[in-house]
């Protein structure tokens, strides 16, 4: 009788990865492109196109130079940080693509990931205001995908949904692409007395000549708009310490900053300087907000719990204000992790160049039932 060897293995479900922190979301920036017929720039919203806007955005979804929102969001893999950069975009495909009829469109999130070493070299190029390109010249196992929601009908895996998005980059973890190429290229400048980022979506297939990119296409947008992908982390540190807060791109004093010379801080914090100080602030948040959140009970015996990601600012007169949720839940979770957030208690401002600065925070309200 032959026989063939077979191996047992456990039933392990596998666990995907978890957003840890959410950028703001930026909705809109003027794409410029040059006519090359006309020789006159061409202006569309959220769209690379040498079309005026009425033909433009008719064909929006046949362009790949188009978003509908860009964010940066963070994650951990075995103990490292990766940054995800996303965006959602107009896009389709012809139902018959061989003669090219029924046009089918579709919405889709692309999502690029990059490495802690670019990320910083990202944040370094936009504060270094230098109009030099950087030009991520992307790789191997740092992954270009995307979701659609061309097939929703289907449901389940198929759903248009964060989760569906964090299963497909986590399996991006679990392969290599090494014939996966792609060129995200970016510059920051001032332009007409204002600091402004330009740049272009990411590539796939081939890298840009970094002396001719964005020289007759790209999108821009102001500095201080740009600034608001970076997530709030001790990095942008050394990039800050030197600038003014018009160098920073905010030209009013109501403009919140994530990171300040002197950061926000209240009770025995109030004391401290710098990281110290910072992290007391953060250490004294997380205890306030966990000592005083109150699970719903209808929530709680309906079996309903997750993370909702609050934003808000800490004004220059020290009270918290403009809070909103980023990632939700459920409606009730959301409204308790609001209430909590709105009862802190009055901060020592934030300053910058001895000012008093409105700064910005991004926080987890976490409702998990305990066994």
């Amino acid at each position: 009788m032959l026989g063939s060897n077979s191996f047992s293995q456990s039933r392990v479900n596998k666990v995907n990865l978890e957003f840890d922190t959410y950028s703001q979301k930026i909705y809109s920036a003027t794409g410029w492109k040059l006519n090359e017929t006309t020789g006159s720039w061409v202006s569309n919203d959220n769209l690379i196109s040498s079309d005026e806007p009425k033909t433009a955005q008719l064909f929006k979804s046949h362009n790949s130079n188009n978003f509908n929102w860009i964010q940066i969001n963070k994650v951990t893999k075995d103990n490292t940080e990766y940054y995800i950069l996303i965006y959602e975009c107009l896009s389709g495909k012809y139902k018959y693509p061989h003669i090219k009829q029924d046009w089918e469109e579709e919405v889709r999130v692309y999502y690029i990931i990059l490495n802690t070493s670019q990320y910083t070299s990202l944040k370094a190029c936009v504060f270094k205001q230098s109009a030099e390109n950087l030009e991520l010249k992307i790789k191997s196992n740092n992954i270009y995908n995307f979701m659609t929601d061309a097939y929703e009908i289907l449901g389940g895996e198929h759903l248009y949904n964060e989760a569906n998005l964090l299963s497909k980059i986590t399996k991006e973890f679990e392969q290599t692409n090494p014939d996966c190429y792609h060129s995200f290229v970016i510059n920051s400048q001032l332009v007409d007395g204002e600091m402004v980022v330009r740049f272009m979506l990411p590539k796939h297939g081939c890298f840009i000549e970094n002396t001719s990119a964005l020289r007759s296409e790209y999108f821009e947008l102001t500095k201080e708009k740009f600034l608001s992908l970076f997530i709030d982390d001790t990095e942008n540190t050394e990039f800050n310490t030197h600038l003014t807060n018009s160098e920073y791109g905010v030209n009013d004093d109501t403009t919140p900053l994530m990171i300040v010379e002197n950061m926000p801080a209240f009770g025995l914090c109030k004391s401290m300087r710098g990281d110290e100080r910072r992290m007391c602030t953060n250490l004294e948040i997380i205890k306030f907000v966990s000592k005083n959140t109150k699970y719903p009970s209808i929530t709680k015996n309906a079996g309903i719990q997750g993370k909702v990601y609050i934003s808000f600012v800490v004004g220059k007169d020290g009270y918290v204000k403009d809070v909103t949720v980023l990632r939700e839940v459920d409606s009730l979770l959301n409204a308790e992790a609001i209430r909590v957030i709105e009862s802190l208690p009055r901060f020592m401002p934030g300053r910058q160049r001895g000012q008093f600065v409105n700064v910005q925070y991004t926080i987890p309200v976490s409702f998990y039932i305990r066994e």
